[in-house]
């Protein structure tokens, strides 16, 4: 009974890839249904095997299948919720192979169900033969969308002209002219992995952008991928910006953009899962403030260490928008002054009310606090050096973001994370900021910065990774020792740290005795009651 019933299970999947492959293909229709061992046997008997694969283009669905010439395996995109049942899939070689050559799939009865296959990764065999050679191949069926880099040359840090192959499993696809380059810090030096950035360019020679209406993403110029080489989970990018996205007004500069998990190739290599995401166009984001911001408003980040970008960096910031070229860092003094601690008391009241944005500090603090960004404090933090009528506004927007949700040494993941001008700001009560503080926490909580959305948000990357099989495909591909997803540690962070945060804020919100931030940094009794204690005053 069992192998009766993989015996009509194969014969549906033969069945449905054949039907698609004999009617109205626009390519050459020349896969053919499952063929039986004992006839693979007598092809093989009367031809040569050759020493190359016969095949290295196939076409699926119409998206071209991406492509790993090591393993001599095509990947053909699915989607994830098939269930048991196969889709009709139309598999196909291109336009141009030339004739006397035959495709079939081999006879296999390993699985019955569409989704198991695509979760355990299993390769599927064909066989390609003419009258005189024979070769084999593999196809793997993935849930995640798939993209593919074709270069000329090795993608680097400068830009490389590229073509960009984008499918997803219902159908949606995008074929394009770009240009590429390697992107990140510490990433490139550190890990195997690299991330890309990718930019739509009219023509081949990749030298004027045009947007691209993206699948997943929408209309956009250009687009990131990240190799979430430091996150074992590949989860905390993923998981910061959408609960962002929860508190953050979508009309709002700086909102969270779209974000994608897809399968990358590079030049007929596997590169691994990938997060694929719209970055800020930084000047379009700063004009939402005003007409005319982009050329008045500067625009800074933190950074520890940064490779040469031909990007200025004073004082541990990296400009990235001025509009005086010959003194960029103008912009940036009034707010180096605020943090350095050298002003009086009196004084820092006065021109942190002035310059400083308390609301979006305190959001900002929030999130450090609450997501646990021990990496976007002294890094990855913008500073916007917003110009008004009254004078300069400081106002702050987190990126990066792969070192969040932490509970390792050093991460101080139990502690309150010091960032001396916030502390000073709450200390201070700065335009009450105190009461701004608890308020915004309360309205994040309701807009569902919670652990149960926590909670919701990992098991559907878990499900999107995992059921895809590229998790395992990651794992295998970079030797890395995980090859399993457990979020139970970022879950604990985050019950820790929203607890934490309640009862925090609501001891700043209700007391008015004047205290201090216990130097947290460098005290190694962090725990949440001496924090809760420092702060109520006791």
């Amino acid at each position: 009974m069992k192998r009766l019933k993989l015996l009509l299970a194969m014969a549906t999947l033969a069945c449905a890839i054949g039907l698609t492959v004999k009617y109205g293909s626009a390519y050459r229709p020349v896969v053919e249904p499952v063929r039986e061992i004992e006839e693979i046997w007598a092809i093989e008997d009367e031809r040569e095997e050759s020493e190359e694969p016969l095949v290295t283009r196939l076409f699926c669905n119409g998206a071209e299948a991406a492509y790993d010439a090591e393993s001599n395996t095509f990947y053909c995109t699915l989607g994830l919720e098939n269930g048991e049942e196969w889709p009709k899939i139309k598999l196909t070689t291109a336009k141009n192979v030339g004739g006397g050559l035959t495709l079939c799939f081999v006879d296999d009865y390993a699985y019955d169900a569409c989704a198991d296959a695509i979760r355990d990764g299993y390769a599927y065999q064909i066989m390609a033969y003419t009258d005189e050679t024979y070769s084999y191949s593999d196809v793997v069926f993935t849930g995640l969308p798939i993209l593919s880099l074709h270069t000329a040359e090795e993608i680097t840090t400068e830009d490389t002209p590229t073509v960009l192959n984008l499918a997803f499993g219902n159908g949606e696809r995008l074929e394009a002219n770009a240009r590429a380059h390697l992107r990140g810090n510490a990433s490139l030096v550190r890990l195997d992995k690299h991330s890309y950035k990718v930019e739509f360019t009219r023509t081949e020679d990749g030298k004027k952008k045009i947007p691209q209406n993206v699948p997943g993403l929408g209309q956009t110029d250009e687009i990131i991928l990240l190799a979430m080489g430091f996150d074992p989970n590949m989860v905390r990018d993923r998981l910061s910006w959408s609960m962002i996205e929860r508190i953050w007004p979508k009309d709002e500069a700086f909102a969270p953009v779209g974000r994608e998990y897809v399968e990358v190739f590079v030049n007929d290599a596997y590169q691994g899962a990938y997060l694929m995401m719209v970055p800020f166009d930084r000047r379009a984001e700063i004009e939402k403030a005003g007409a005319g911001s982009a050329q008045r408003d500067s625009l800074y980040r933190s950074v520890i260490a940064a490779v040469d970008k031909g990007r200025p960096i004073d004082e541990g910031y990296e400009l990235f928008i001025a509009p005086d070229a010959e003194n960029p860092f103008a912009g940036l003094q009034t707010y180096l002054r605020l943090d350095d601690g050298e002003m009086d008391d009196e004084t820092f009241c006065r021109e942190a009310a002035a310059h400083i944005d308390v609301p979006s500090l305190m959001r900002y603090t929030l999130l450090v606090q609450g997501m646990a960004l021990c990496d976007n404090i002294f890094n990855n933090m913008y500073v916007w050096a917003h110009e008004t009528a009254a004078g300069v506004v400081y106002r702050f927007i987190p990126w990066d973001m792969d070192l969040s949700w932490e509970k390792e040494p050093g991460a101080y993941w139990d502690c309150w994370m010091i960032d001396a001008l916030a502390c000073r700001v709450i200390e201070l009560d700065v335009s009450g900021a105190r009461a701004e503080l608890a308020a915004q926490w309360r309205q994040m909580s309701e807009a569902g910065f919670t652990i149960d959305t926590v909670r919701e948000e990992l098991a559907l990357y878990q499900h999107e990774l995992t059921d895809s099989g590229a998790f395992l495909r990651d794992a295998e591909r970079w030797g890395k020792e995980q090859d399993e997803m457990d979020v139970s540690q970022i879950e604990a962070v985050a019950e820790y740290r929203f607890e934490l945060l309640c009862r925090l804020t609501q001891a700043i919100g209700e007391t008015g005795e004047e205290f201090r931030f216990a130097d947290f940094e460098t005290d190694e009794e962090c725990s949440m009651q001496s924090m809760a204690d420092a702060l109520a005053g006791e």
